[in-house]
């Protein structure tokens, strides 16, 4: 090596990035490796809910378009109308031995009425029996 410190700085970090992506897939190893048959049926499942959420959402009408533009757009060339944004609600999942249990983070226009308005389309999507949709 000729201890150019870029080269040293660059190593450091995918030295780092490379240990941090090997904890973070043995974790989720030890997390799978340990579970019991029903919590590994709710991991699939928690996993299948965020994978396909994002194409999901505007379906059921639980997404919002932003007509505001962003400042890239502002500035940039004006030849074209801006498309609005599609802003859909995040999902924190959280599985265990009994089911999965979905958190959303709120958007405006879509409240809880809106939400019991998709319950038979989230319970066909997801495959589930029953949803239970609540406000705390």
């Amino acid at each position: 090596m000729t201890g150019n410190p870029l080269g040293l700085a660059l190593l450091a970090v995918v030295g780092l990035g490379g240990l941090g992506l090997l904890g973070w897939s043995g974790f989720c190893f030890a997390r799978w490796y340990r579970a019991d048959a029903e919590t590994r049926i709710s991991l699939r499942q928690a996993r299948r809910l965020r994978w396909s959420w994002k194409r999901l959402a505007p379906m059921l009408g639980l997404a919002v378009k932003d007509a505001t533009p962003t400042v890239l757009q502002q500035y940039g060339p004006q030849d074209q109308p801006t498309k609005p944004r599609v802003l859909v609600p995040r999902l924190h999942t959280r599985a265990d031995t009994f089911g999965v249990t979905v958190t959303a983070d709120a958007l405006p226009q879509v409240g809880l009425s809106a939400w019991q308005d998709a319950n038979e389309g989230l319970c066909d999507a997801w495959g589930m029996r029953r949803i239970r949709i609540s406000q705390p």
